[in-house]
């Protein structure tokens, strides 16, 4: 029978008959490869990122029967060790330059990663290459030297002069090498601070943090400068205060007066008073966003000016609005250019202008009267003009109504017109919200009376034209 070899150290197996007169020194070379298998050292050198295949041989010398793998050269990446995929144990030593990790494994099957000057046990199951070293187990473990680790350190114990890491303690360096614990805090249920005390090291301190030096009653603390921190004195006075910064002299200062500036674009607005009816002044130029005209009104007295911006707002001063209220009274002023009359308080009259249209009211009692009415009707102001149509079939589906209101001096007074909802499913152009209140029902409907005028012009145009042709029929 022929000669065979091993399979993970390629020792010589002399077959029957075989080597008759030198199987003596095929027996010594295979002892020399065992000791090779056990104490042998072989070096590898790499350069850049090439890697090495480690020598198989068999019955003979090669690199991979070796117990020790040392790895030199000069690295610039990765380098990967190739060795041959049988059951084998290993230790590997990455000894290469520039820093770089090392991989031991076959051509097939993973492969153990070894950090640039670390030695390890790696072994190979004949199908995939492992770290011979995963864990420790065991009595105590003394290490001399530096503790590197790249992964997760869980539950450590650490020991030093105030006995070990107890609950709540906190380790700290003392010195060189030299590990100590601050004690837990005296009470669970305090509030605690840690401070430094040169020349005493840490500690724990109960209660607040003593006030800087300098400050006073009511100052504020800041930084000055980089590392510098001063107070900055509250006012001598019991006057109302703003805290501003000035950019020029780089510094906070106080302001007094108790006034806001440079609203909404330019609007001044000043304060007079305190408490719950304070007067405001508004000079300059009112947004309409901000429920002003865009036009520049004169200063003017507001009292209760609340939530509800100008809705049921007091005005106690001649307000300049698309036309002019001068009198005492409570008002709602729309969007845009659009005012409508709220309440009175008890003058005799009011001017209101709105949308062009000039409107004289007369006060009598709680209710007010129109006394005259024009509305500007210039073609130069006018665009996209068409003529009506079907404004009979719309005038005959309307319900004219009398009724009374249900509040105030109306509620027993006959009235004429029409029902808004029902105006509405008709013709919802000349239907609005009035914005008006009454109790709990807000958003009054409101019906356009003048529009419906030239729906009535043109209802009786159409209602002429079907008299004159029916009579034709009868030759009237």
């Amino acid at each position: 029978m022929a000669s065979t070899y091993t399979t993970s150290l390629t020792l010589t197996k002399i077959g029957n008959g075989e080597q008759s007169g030198s199987w003596g020194d095929t027996t010594n070379t295979n002892w020399q490869l065992i000791e090779d298998a056990v104490a042998g050292v072989a070096q590898v050198t790499i350069s850049g990122t090439s890697g090495a295949t480690l020598s198989v041989a068999n019955g003979t010398t090669d690199q991979s029967r070796n117990a020790v793998i040392v790895v030199t050269g000069s690295a610039s990446g990765v380098n990967a060790i190739v060795a041959p995929l049988v059951k084998k144990v290993y230790i590997i030593s990455n000894q290469t330059t520039g820093g770089f990790a090392i991989t031991i494994g076959a051509s097939t099957g993973s492969a153990v990663t070894i950090a640039n000057g670390l030695t390890t046990l790696v072994y190979c199951d004949g199908t995939n290459f492992s770290s011979g070293i995963t864990g420790f187990t065991g009595g105590n473990l003394s290490i001399t030297g530096t503790i590197s680790a790249t992964g997760t350190i869980t539950a450590p114990v650490f020991s030093g002069s105030l006995g070990g890491g107890a609950a709540n303690k906190i380790p700290y360096q003392t010195g060189a090498s030299a590990t100590n614990f601050i004690d837990a805090p005296p009470s669970a249920g305090s509030a605690t601070i840690l401070t430094y005390t040169p020349g005493s090291g840490f500690s724990w301190s109960t209660g607040t943090v003593s006030a800087l030096a300098g400050g006073t009653t009511n100052s504020l603390v800041y930084q000055s400068s980089p590392g510098v921190t001063q107070f900055f004195a509250k006012p001598g006075t019991s006057d109302i205060f703003y805290l501003t910064y000035n950019g020029a002299s780089n510094q906070f200062v106080w302001s007094t007066g108790g006034s806001v500036t440079s609203v909404s674009g330019g609007t001044n607005i000043s304060v007079t008073g305190t408490g719950a009816n304070p007067v405001v002044n508004i000079n300059g130029q009112v947004p309409i966003a901000n429920g002003g005209t865009n036009a520049t009104t004169a200063s003017a007295a507001l009292t209760n000016l609340g939530a509800a911006a100008l809705a049921g707002a007091a005005f106690t001063g001649a307000i300049s609005a698309p036309g002019s209220i001068s009198t005492p009274g409570y008002f709602y002023f729309g969007a845009g250019s659009q005012c409508s009359l709220f309440d009175n308080t008890g003058a005799s009259g009011a001017s209101l202008s709105a949308h062009g249209a000039q409107f004289t009211f007369a006060y009598s009692g709680s209710a007010y009267a129109v006394g005259s009415w024009i509305s500007t009707s210039d073609s130069r102001i006018k665009e996209n003009v068409s003529s009506l149509t079907n404004s009979l079939a719309k005038i005959n589906q309307l319900n004219p109504v009398k009724f009374s209101f249900t509040k105030d001096a109306l509620k027993t007074a006959n009235h004429y017109g029409l029902i808004a909802q029902e105006v509405e499913q008709v013709i919802p152009e000349i239907v609005s919200n009035s914005h008006f209140e009454q109790g709990n029902i807000k958003d009054i409907k409101a019906v356009s009376y003048t529009e419906i005028v030239p729906i009535l012009i043109k209802a009786i145009q159409e209602l002429s034209v079907e008299v004159a042709t029916l009579k034709t029929k009868v030759g009237a």
